[in-house]
């Protein structure tokens, strides 16, 4: 019993530390070479959306993947990213989160240092693949990236801004009818003011 009790205060310290660390970093005084995102990968969306679809179609949908990036910074300057793609493109491997966090990089060309935070998922967040592929781009003179710096919420206590972001994304998904691809990402980008697909 004292074993178990012992091991729940150490993981309600560990979850204190670590949210009181992510509303810090939302406080941070404004600052163009630094950007702070919450980073999480949507639950697989499946096209089309419609009513009666399962009933209509009898072949396998489309699976599309959504990397959300949101900025811990609200204010009028603010941008949010969607990187998007489907499985035509790629799946949803350590190297595949690369290619749409890589993607994130390219856009926001002034950031010179990075905070992310993310949930302990390791096929996404937590692998080599990742950590080679950071060390690899900050060691690139041409990219212009001094660092960056990833964060992690404790299991179990892993929500953030990122979350609602993809609440906004399926609310609209349940009003509309989207087909294709191309309908999924003009629904994506309406879901939300100054949310970018890239």
């Amino acid at each position: 019993m004292f074993d178990t009790e012992e091991k729940w205060n150490e993981h309600k310290v560990k979850v204190s530390k670590a949210t009181a660390k992510y509303k810090a970093n939302s406080l941070v005084p404004e600052n163009e070479n630094l950007g702070i995102y919450s980073m999480d990968l949507q639950k697989v969306i499946l096209l089309p959306i419609m009513p009666g679809v399962k009933d209509a179609l009898f072949v396998s949908r489309l699976v599309a993947f959504n990397l959300t990036f949101c900025s811990l910074k609200q204010n009028p300057t603010t941008k949010n990213y969607c990187s998007m793609w489907h499985e035509g493109i790629a799946g949803r491997d350590g190297h595949n989160i690369v290619d749409a966090i890589f993607k994130v990089f390219q856009v926001e060309r002034d950031v010179k240092d990075y905070i992310i935070w993310c949930d302990n998922c390791t096929g996404q967040n937590k692998n080599w693949i990742l950590y080679t592929a950071l060390v690899y781009l900050i060691n690139q003179e041409s990219c212009g990236i001094n660092s960056v710096s990833l964060r992690y919420l404790t299991k179990g206590h892993t929500h953030m801004s990122a979350d609602g972001i993809h609440g906004n994304i399926e609310r609209i998904q349940k009003l509309g009818q989207i087909y294709d691809y191309e309908d999924l990402k003009e629904a994506v980008s309406s879901s939300r003011k100054k949310l970018l697909c890239t």
